[in-house]
């Protein structure tokens, strides 16, 4: 029987990683982990996306670690503990840092882990998309049935009198 944490998923992406493919899967647990290790998912998107500057190195390693999916073993579906994960995490880390493309394979598997990302906690909608919903209360930011304001200006339709 699937737990919540696993309900909670989309189909991961394949990251290489030194020439070996990982199934990064954001289930709950991986995002808690992301969570309780840079303090909120925001800050991780920060890190994952903000360019040199900010902790992409730390966000590749914890994303591989925690987003390392189940594996089959002898017919059971089993996710390694985090120790496990680490230990590959690191080894493969280790060999990348030697790769005259570092950087290239660095960049890709960023990209990837955000894809990742998205399908676990998809982004919201563009500005373009939210003005095409015309009934949406966060477009038209709708002060409630309690305002005795207007009403809203941004409708496409002319005010019709009610004096009849």
């Amino acid at each position: 029987m699937a737990t919540e944490a696993e309900r909670i998923v989309a189909r991961g992406v394949e990251v290489v990683v030194a020439g070996e493919s990982l199934q990064i899967v954001f289930d709950f647990d991986a995002l808690e982990q992301v969570e309780e290790e840079f303090g909120g998912l925001y800050d991780f998107t920060q890190a994952l996306n903000g360019g040199w500057r900010s902790r992409r190195l730390k966000a590749l390693r914890v994303s591989l670690v925690a987003g390392q999916s189940w594996r089959e073993h002898a017919g059971e579906r089993i996710r390694p503990s985090r120790a496990i994960r680490t230990g590959e995490v690191t080894a493969l880390l280790d060999r990348l840092l030697g790769a005259p493309d570092f950087f290239e394979q660095v960049e890709e598997a960023l990209k990837r882990l955000g894809e990742a990302f998205d399908q676990a906690v998809p982004p919201p909608p563009s500005a373009r998309d939210l003005s095409r919903s015309k009934g949406s209360a966060r477009v038209r930011r709708s002060p409630g049935p309690t305002s005795t304001e207007g009403p809203s200006s941004s409708s496409d339709s002319p005010q019709e009198s009610s004096v009849g």
